[in-house]
């Protein structure tokens, strides 16, 4: 077996005529971990970690600002809307679509000290002249200013916008600012840039693209989340995967970003 040294009154070993503490490794039970932090300005800063049995780790992070970032393995960090553009969720609105319902609002209602209700939420479909049929604002553009005068002169004053889908929450800013960060605006675009920074130097196609980032998630020779792992996330995430399931799914990813928000 080899020689096994003696252990001294210090809980010490003598190896090599040097003193020696013989530290066992802790691994951290795979799962999905919430954490919060205070910035140093007071603002709580939430973040949450995927931590699998072996694969990459994933970390998201939100911000000051209210954008949430993510890091694959600590690499460089990337918007978390382009990984869902990435995952097959496209355009804006498919993203507003996984965290809000839609609903009607008047934008002519105002609060108590004059200010539109409406500034600010974003728009759940196109804005049509209803003369002329010309499209006035297109959906998922952020209520502004300019868009108000555009729709009192077209006298329009109900218009479809995205909700909390819970009533008496307000809607989260962090999914607007998010997509407002986001270079990327296809899937195309946001498999080729997350790509770039899993291999970097190499030029992609989107086939290579898409099972390089299906071979870091969705792989079981890749990633193993382990039946422990696949119940603590189930637990956490109110999901419903089978147990058998230990790679992530899309589904998990955005139960965590819509925990997080």
């Amino acid at each position: 077996l080899g020689d096994l040294p003696l252990l001294t009154e210090l809980g010490t070993f003598i190896i090599n005529g040097a003193q020696r503490v013989v530290v066992s490794q802790l691994h951290r039970s795979p799962g999905v971990v919430f954490e919060e932090n205070i910035h140093p300005n007071g603002t709580k800063l939430y973040s949450a970690r995927i931590i699998p049995f072996r694969g990459s780790w994933v970390e998201f992070t939100l911000d000051i600002n209210d954008i949430c970032y993510v890091h694959i393995d600590k690499k460089k960090k990337f918007p978390a809307t382009a990984l869902l553009r990435a995952f097959g969720y496209g355009t804006d609105a498919e993203v507003y679509r996984l965290f809000f319902d839609t609903g009607e609002a008047d934008v002519t209602e105002e609060d108590k000290r004059g200010e539109r209700l409406a500034l600010g939420s974003v728009l759940a479909e196109d804005v049509v002249n209803p003369e002329t049929g010309e499209v006035l604002v297109e959906e998922s553009k952020e209520i502004d200013e300019d868009v108000l005068n555009r729709l009192e002169r077209a006298e329009i004053t109900r218009v479809e916008i995205y909700i909390p889908r819970e009533e008496g929450k307000s809607v989260s800013p962090i999914v607007k600012n998010t997509l407002k960060k986001d270079p990327t605006d296809s899937e195309e675009d946001a498999l080729n840039a997350i790509y770039s920074l899993l291999r970097p130097g190499e030029a992609p196609n989107i086939e290579t693209a898409r099972s390089a980032l299906d071979r870091v998630f969705f792989n079981p020779k890749r990633y193993d989340l382990g039946r422990v792992g696949r119940y603590k996330i189930n637990q956490r995430l109110k999901v419903d995967v089978p147990g058998s399931e230990t790679v992530l799914t899309k589904d998990d990813f955005i139960a965590i970003l819509r925990y997080l928000i």
